[in-house]
């Protein structure tokens, strides 16, 4: 899906959304707390993102909407956009989670970090690749969770603890944000020479902003 991709166009939270919201405020209706919250205006300004290959993490040749997908420096990989402070560089370890939690893109860092090779990786399920440091059964639920969310909105990101998954005793930190089109999940992993035992959490940490 992600190497074959001519074009597409970014997509939108439905303005419905927000006009529910107005409606309920103006009948002063209590409403519960939701877990994940929604900034009401998408995350789509020129400024704000940055488009990069999925491929080799080579930043576009424009930063706006490019109008052909293909990564122009290696051919091979799919011009993603994500928010510019969680933007890959060339030798990151990251990986591309699809809506369906199927990995679509391993970096050669991840690759390395994880000793699989992206043709092995591709189409399967994250959780093949990695699991939560949390050794408790919540902490794969919180993962995949963190995940999903970050691939069906444009306005969260995550910082979780992980580990591969056939390594136990080891502690990785990664970012999970939104990329695409289409929608996906990004994960940055820390470089491998930052590798280091580092303190419990109580599972994902919704960024502050």
């Amino acid at each position: 899906m992600y190497t074959k991709l001519a074009s597409a166009a970014l997509v939108h939270h439905p303005s419905s959304f927000y006009i529910y919201l107005s409606k309920a405020a103006m009948r002063n209706e209590p409403q519960a707390r939701p877990q994940l919250r929604l900034v009401a205006e998408p995350l789509d300004r020129p400024q704000d993102r940055a488009w990069f290959c999925g491929h080799c993490a080579a930043p576009a040749p424009e930063p706006t909407a490019p109008t052909a997908r293909v990564c122009p420096g290696c051919g091979f990989g799919v011009l993603l956009a994500a928010r510019v402070d969680v933007v890959p560089g060339r030798c990151d370890a990251y990986m591309v989670i699809d809506s369906s939690l199927l990995v679509q893109v391993l970096s050669r860092g991840a690759e390395n970090l994880l000793a699989v090779p992206e043709e092995l990786a591709i189409n399967r399920s994250f959780a093949e690749l990695l699991a939560p440091a949390d050794a408790e059964a919540k902490g794969s639920g919180q993962l995949a969770s963190a995940i999903a969310a970050a691939a069906a909105d444009d306005e969260v990101s995550f910082h979780v603890l992980v580990r591969p998954w056939n390594v136990f005793g080891v502690r990785m930190r990664a970012k999970v944000a939104p990329c695409g089109p289409p929608r996906a999940a990004l994960i940055v992993l820390e470089p491998a020479n930052a590798l280091r035992a580092v303190p419990d959490a109580r599972g994902p940490q919704r960024d502050k902003r």
